[in-house]
């Protein structure tokens, strides 16, 4: 990410030079023009529609550049606010696993065991949870499926891997309202969030 700082300032700073280097041409420019009589103005004119047409297309191009970088920086990472989206957007994710999927989820509700319920079975699901113990139950009974219960220590995240290739992290505030998630297709990204998801589904109860 240093780099991509680094990179980021460089454009900058290259459109500031060639923004006063075209600043400075035009100036000299217009300064030559007023000294010249009407006949000389014209082409006088014509080569500054040329500098500034030509700084244009510079200036373009490393904004460009400058995009794309941001573009690499931020694609596959972003936040869910709110208690309510934060589960929802768990509850899609869960259903579009694919192969496996890893679920830290406190106090489970329906909605949860639905969309869990959905997943095709032959997904590898581990699942850490807490809550009414007949939707536990409803949840062990899935196919492929390792169910361990959460202590009331452990309900102060939610999260979940999904296939490898998506992570969700969120801890759960006093006010779950304020609730706030990271997800993340990044590589990097994905093992940080993954580590306390797992060690937290490891530190669950077997379902007796």
């Amino acid at each position: 990410m240093e780099s991509g700082k680094t990179s980021t300032a460089e454009l900058v700073k290259n459109v500031e030079e060639e923004l006063s280097r075209a600043l400075k041409t035009v100036g000299e420019i217009s300064s030559e023009a007023s000294k010249k009589v009407s006949s000389v103005l014209s082409p006088l004119s014509q080569k500054v529609t040329g500098e500034l047409e030509s700084v244009k297309a510079k200036v373009e191009e490393i904004v460009g550049t400058m995009k794309s970088i941001a573009f690499t920086e931020i694609v596959g990472v972003g936040l869910v606010a709110g208690y309510g989206n934060v589960k929802e957007y768990l509850r899609q994710l869960v259903k579009s696993a694919k192969s496996s999927l890893l679920l830290v989820i406190p106090n489970v509700e329906t909605g949860d065991v639905e969309a869990i319920l959905s997943i095709n079975p032959r997904v590898a699901l581990q699942v850490a949870a807490s809550g009414d113990p007949a939707l536990l139950r409803k949840i062990a009974s899935r196919p492929n499926t390792t169910l361990r219960v959460l202590s009331s220590e452990e309900e102060k995240m939610l999260g979940a891997v999904k296939d490898r290739e998506e992570a969700v992290f969120a801890w759960i505030p006093p006010k779950r309202e304020q609730t706030v998630a990271i997800c993340s297709t990044l590589e990097g990204y994905i093992e940080e969030f993954s580590r306390p998801i797992k060690e937290t589904w490891f530190k669950a109860k077997k379902l007796e």
